[in-house]
């Protein structure tokens, strides 16, 4: 029982530290990462596909960011001290994550077996190409699943604080 508390302590004295200044650092992108991930899924890849990207999914995911940060930093809390909450760092985090493993993973169509290319079989490989579908997939889902799930968080955070 000691030795738990002990390891609570412990954990406590760097996780709390760290966690605000993850919640700092998350209030103060949040407009910004609404501009960059857009821009690093569209751009991260060259060919026809990335014309599709350009006009359909890069705003659509620039405007989902874009709302859910106006709807963070909008509420009363968040206002007040500069902060973030921790399930929004966790949230936040996660998304940002997916979205940007996922403009690292997502493949580029084209004519030809050659053209079919992603910025992770540059780096890997051809022989990597099939898990790099797989993951394009997963990617692409969570991406969307845990924009959702911020989006939803952010709207009963904001009227469960502003009530």
């Amino acid at each position: 029982m000691a030795l738990s508390l002990r390891l609570r302590s412990v954990i406590c004295q760097w996780y709390n530290p760290l966690m605000l200044k993850l919640q700092r650092l998350f209030r103060i992108l949040l407009i910004p990462m609404a501009v960059v991930l857009p821009a690093w899924v569209t751009l991260s890849h060259s060919g026809w596909l990335s014309i599709i990207y350009i006009f359909t999914f890069g705003p659509a995911v620039f405007v989902a960011l874009l709302v859910i940060g106006f709807i963070i930093s909008g509420r009363p809390d968040v206002k007040k001290s500069g902060l973030v909450s921790r399930p929004d760092v966790w949230l936040l985090g996660a998304l940002y994550l997916s979205l940007l493993l996922f403009g690292f993973f997502v493949v580029d169509g084209g004519d030809t077996s050659e053209s079919l290319n992603s910025v992770s079989m540059t780096v890997f490989g051809r022989g990597f190409e099939p898990a790099t579908e797989l993951l394009q997939a997963w990617l692409g889902i969570s991406s969307i699943l845990l924009a959702i799930i911020t989006f939803i968080f952010a709207i009963f955070e904001r009227f469960k604080r502003h009530s």
